[in-house]
């Protein structure tokens, strides 16, 4: 039960490091927390918390849409998801004995869930943070409204803590597949090793063996 907890948490099984599974399961749960007490904390409503210098009928939302056009916490929400459905993935699909050589592919997918809601964030908000205040000109505003972002400094906190680990998972992601492969490619020059030590080891008591014969009968094999 312990172990199928530390499968779950971290999103890999044997063929990672346990300290680097430690590592991966403290995030995740880290990510976890953050996400529910951001949730209570900051974002209980970010549509209201959007400020605009406007009265007219529509131009609150249409500046948010401008503003967010994916909420953070419903980014940080999907990343999460995608994480816990590979987790159980690789909890349950992949216990069958018949499927442990595929097991290193969630390593893979776990690198690319993490890169891929890194990257999202940075095209969606042109970078890390949304900024605090700015301008919009939408219709049906008035030419031009400003805007201001209440709680900023607390939701970009939560923002950066989600990054730093999504960063920090995708970090150790890497590391995971250099020691795999260091791994495999350490076991495959030991194993071409023996294999030439032995073909020369069969080479020499041929040529040994026909030395032999020859020196006995007179009977050389290469005339």
């Amino acid at each position: 039960m312990d172990t199928e907890i530390w499968i779950f948490l971290s999103g890999t099984d044997w063929y990672v490091p346990h300290l680097l599974k430690l590592v991966l399961s403290f995030l995740f749960t880290l990510r976890l927390l953050v996400l529910v007490l951001g949730e209570r904390i900051a974002w209980k409503d970010d549509l209201s918390d959007l400020v605009c210098n406007s009265t007219r009928v529509g131009c609150h939302s249409e500046c948010y849409n401008q503003f967010s056009p994916l909420s953070p916490l419903t980014l940080c929400s999907l990343q999460m998801i995608f994480l816990c459905v590979l987790s159980l993935a690789n909890l349950w699909y992949f216990r069958d004995n018949t499927y442990r050589q595929l097991r290193c592919c969630s390593l893979f997918a776990k690198g690319l869930i993490e890169g891929a809601f890194l990257f999202t964030c940075v095209q969606l908000y042109s970078g890390i943070f949304r900024p605090s205040s700015f301008q919009c000109n939408l219709a049906p505003c008035e030419q031009p409204v400003t805007c201001h972002l209440l709680k900023s400094r607390l939701k970009d906190d939560f923002v950066l803590l989600m990054v730093s680990a999504s960063l920090a998972s995708l970090s150790i992601c890497v590391l995971a597949v250099c020691l795999l492969l260091g791994k495999w490619l350490y076991n495959t020059g030991s194993s071409g090793e023996k294999l030439f030590k032995k073909l020369c080891l069969n080479y020499y008591s041929q040529g040994k063996n026909a030395m032999l014969m020859q020196s006995q009968t007179g009977y050389n094999p290469c005339i």
